[in-house]
């Protein structure tokens, strides 16, 4: 395309071109921002109402009588293992049961294997419960005899189910001190 207009209306011509695509940019550019801001509040917002709903569910959740139930079990159970601790520490202080336990482990052969040992007192009685297996009859029957010719214990209480089976014995006694 010629153009043929003298240079000075060239220059004016060139300068609303220039001027027009600057329109269309800064017009464009305040769209973008718009479209932009619009989407920032939209989420904002959903944001913002999932946030809501999070923090009441967890209100709700949190006053829930089940969870608080289980918070009280927390406490005691807490509570409890601290008296434990206690109680172990004035066992280990007094030594009250150490020697008899350590007479007891000398007194178990190999193959008696201990799954449980249980120390009980009451008034007038101080008990232990053990609880294993033994690989054979004769092999229980030997620790049953060494327990009984310990002066430590009074009496050992060992049921017969205990002997029904030759082998792999599943056995419970009671050492009476």
């Amino acid at each position: 395309m010629i153009n043929l207009l003298p240079d000075s209306e060239k220059k004016s011509l060139y300068y609303v071109k220039t001027f027009d695509a600057l329109i269309a940019i800064a017009a464009y550019c305040v769209v973008f921002s718009l479209i932009i801001t619009i989407t920032s509040l939209a989420l904002f917002y959903y944001l913002y109402n999932v946030e809501k709903l999070l923090s009441h569910q967890l209100e709700s959740y949190l006053s829930n009588k089940e969870i608080q139930y289980v918070k009280d079990l927390e406490k005691q159970f807490e509570d409890f293992n601290s008296d434990l601790v206690l109680f172990k520490n004035e066992i280990i202080k007094k030594g009250v049961i150490s020697p008899i336990l350590k007479q007891l482990i000398k007194e178990i052969p190999e193959e008696i294997k201990l799954k449980s040992l249980i120390y009980s007192t009451d008034k007038n009685n101080q008990k232990i419960i053990l609880s294993g297996s033994a690989a054979t009859r004769e092999s229980f029957l030997s620790f049953i005899e060494t327990l009984r010719q310990d002066k430590n214990y009074k009496d050992i209480i060992s049921p017969l189910q205990n002997i029904v089976k030759s082998v792999n014995i599943d056995f419970s006694i009671t050492i009476l001190l």
